[in-house]
């Protein structure tokens, strides 16, 4: 038996790059992945490449009520979510005097409220389920930084690895949900 057989994740930014290999990875582990993507084309080409294991899902981590919309449809076609794959995330390369407010809040609205509101989604179904998993992933460069990217602040990395990480994990620790 395959170490994920009988598991649903959901992976956001599944249809590319680390979130592809992600949804790949867990699809040869034997579990079914929900593509979660706003890039509907890149999503159901990825979601088709896994078989009868993907399902695409169109979903803008900016919007809670899109994301509550494709958790439901995951939840209707699988059952429930064990797993929750937090990966969707942009990064704008400039320097600090050329990043706008729009840059910085569609950055910290995709990178930290996504984060948040995906979270928050799936909880309700794990609890049912007794319980699931939560894997936050976060680029190193928001730690340590990188030469043009002046204007990206660690914001995720803080959320998920520094403090923020323990007040997410806090309200879902006695529930079986695993951060």
């Amino acid at each position: 038996m395959k170490r994920l057989e009988g598991k649903v994740a959901l992976v956001t930014g599944g249809a590319r790059g680390i979130g592809r290999a992600v949804c790949e990875a867990y699809a040869d582990e034997g579990a079914r992945v929900a593509v979660a993507d706003l890039l509907e084309a890149e999503a159901v080409h990825t979601a088709d490449a896994l078989g009868e294991n993907g399902m695409a899902v169109v979903m803008d981590v900016t919007d809670p009520d899109a994301i509550r919309t494709g958790v439901k449809a995951v939840e209707a076609h699988w059952g429930g979510i064990d797993i929750l794959v937090n990966n969707a995330g942009i990064f704008k390369m400039a320097p600090i005097g050329q990043v706008t407010r729009e840059d910085y809040r569609r950055q910290f609205d995709v990178n930290v409220g996504g984060t948040i509101f995906a979270s928050q989604a799936v909880v309700p179904g794990m609890r049912k389920r007794g319980g699931g998993a939560i894997i936050n992933l976060a680029s190193q460069a928001g730690k340590r930084g990188e030469p043009g990217g002046k204007a990206r602040r660690g914001e995720r990395h803080d959320l998920l690895f520094d403090q923020g990480g323990r007040h997410l994990h806090h309200p879902v620790a006695g529930a079986g949900i695993r951060k």
